[in-house]
């Protein structure tokens, strides 16, 4: 599979405006996560490339299947100071696709999305 194009988000400023332009060319990853569900329903190429994965494979995971075994623990704790603070910052660790560690930054915060309950 080419990775490159897996990536590749389809925009149309004319129906997505600039916010889709926005969320794929920023360097720093972006995940967006169903706070439901707990499964990402949104990745950018950033975010593709930082993981190793493509963008289809990351629609199926949610962050306790990229965050090692310590991160990955601590997830419903973070998900808890987010509804309670509206914000947090933290540092974890992701596990790519190749299985190599890397250490990040996250910072957490909700978007709502066209009125509609916020991610």
């Amino acid at each position: 599979m080419d990775m490159e194009k897996s990536n590749k988000k389809v925009c149309n400023p004319l129906e997505e405006g600039m916010q889709c332009t926005l969320f794929e060319s920023v360097g720093d990853p972006i995940l967006v996560v169903d706070q439901e569900t707990r499964k990402f329903v949104e990745a950018n190429a950033a975010a593709c490339k930082h993981l190793g994965r493509s963008r289809e494979e990351i629609l199926r995971l949610g962050p306790v299947d990229i965050d090692d075994a310590d991160s990955a623990s601590k997830v419903a704790e973070r998900m808890a100071l987010l509804k309670r603070d509206g914000e947090a910052t933290f540092e974890a660790v992701q596990v790519r696709a190749d299985g190599t560690h890397v250490s990040v930054e996250m910072h957490i915060a909700p978007l709502l999305i066209m009125a509609a309950r916020p991610f």
